[in-house]
């Protein structure tokens, strides 16, 4: 999936919990934080949805850091040449180290929402923006399992973790899927505006 798609996946994701707070909650989650908060906690969702791709230079977020995207990309050569040199020629290993490698594993996901929850006793806040960035990175990983697959999402288990068929990453039905994404959008944000101006 294409950085549009992923952002407005995330988007559509984030409204949801807003929806989902609502019900539950009575919105008492969301409105416990300031205007500034929850900005900070939507940048860190949408953060993380874009970093799952610093594994490629040419990648939206890519271009824009390649000071990581490109370190990043020479570890991940220097990687499969070590192997070469050490005789493992394993394609399913020397795959993990290209694009879609980790940074598109549940492990990667995990890791997150697992700090997030352990940062809680320190601060709910910041707890709440790594929980957030970790949304994110598997708001992003669900999209490109959709359009392409993603081969060891389940590692150290390699199998090629994808829809039934295949569906092309920037084609035709891609475009149509974010189109409804960005209605479902707009759909939520007047729901929500709906909502909160009931409860005022």
């Amino acid at each position: 999936m294409m950085a549009k798609g992923h952002l407005a996946l995330t988007n559509n994701v984030a409204l949801f919990l807003v929806l989902i707070d609502n019900y539950i909650y009575q919105s008492q989650t969301i409105l416990s934080f300031s205007f500034i908060e929850l900005l900070g906690l939507y940048l860190s969702m949408i953060t993380g949805t874009l970093i799952v791709d610093i594994d490629e230079p040419n990648s939206y977020i890519g271009r824009r850091l390649t000071f990581l995207s490109y370190p990043f990309k020479i570890f991940n050569y220097l990687a499969r040449t070590i192997l070469y040199i050490l005789l493992i020629s394993d394609k399913n290993i020397h795959r993990f180290f290209k694009h879609r490698g980790f940074t598109h594993t549940f492990l990667f996901f995990i890791c997150f929402l697992i700090l997030g929850f352990f940062l809680i006793d320190k601060s709910i806040f910041i707890s709440f923006m790594v929980i957030a960035f970790s949304i994110g990175i598997l708001s992003h990983q669900i999209g490109d399992v959709i359009f392409g697959g993603i081969y060891g999402y389940l590692f150290p288990i390699m199998i090629n973790f994808k829809l039934p068929f295949f569906l092309k990453t920037d084609g035709k039905v891609e475009y149509i899927f974010t189109l409804i994404l960005k209605i479902t959008i707009i759909v939520q944000l007047f729901y929500i505006a709906r909502l909160f101006t009931l409860q005022v």
